[in-house]
């Protein structure tokens, strides 16, 4: 039974890693400007959520093999330190809330029915983009730099 979970957590790993590649490329069809593709992760060995193996992933971009991001954001936790790929600790300011907080107006601002019963639909398409800004601004802010993880 071991060996059965084993096989089915490497080929989930395999699979995802796909998935997100094609996720990326997708999402990053027909725009101008080089976006950077930043995974998410708690920092776990393997994250039972993800189904990815954290070795895995710094092992393939060592051997030169396509990850499907460009950058790692891990728990700042974490028990693994990556060699090979760009990571930033995301457990910034203790917690993730800016970062939630983030991905939620961007959510919602892309999401036609939750403009409609919010109080988004009173906002113009500047005064949105100047909320994504100032939100983004938080989420830097309050980042953990290298001296303070140290």
């Amino acid at each position: 039974m071991a060996e059965l979970l084993l096989r089915y957590m490497r080929v989930r790993h395999s699979l995802t890693v796909a998935s997100i590649g094609a996720l990326f490329d997708y999402a990053c069809e027909g725009l101008e400007a080089q976006l950077t593709r930043v995974l998410m992760m708690e920092g776990e060995l393997y994250s039972w959520t993800s189904g990815l193996w954290l070795e895995e992933l710094d092992t393939a971009i060592a051997n030169g093999e396509e990850a499907g991001f460009d950058e790692l954001w891990l728990d700042s936790g974490t028990s693994y330190v990556p060699q090979h790929i760009p990571y930033r600790s995301y457990m910034w300011s203790r917690s993730r809330y800016f970062i939630s907080q983030f991905f939620q107006l961007t959510g919602a601002l892309c999401d036609p029915r939750s403009r409609i019963h919010t109080a988004l639909r009173y906002k113009t398409v500047e005064e949105c983009r100047q909320m994504v800004v100032e939100r983004w601004q938080l989420v830097h802010g309050s980042a953990l730099n290298a001296q303070a993880a140290f």
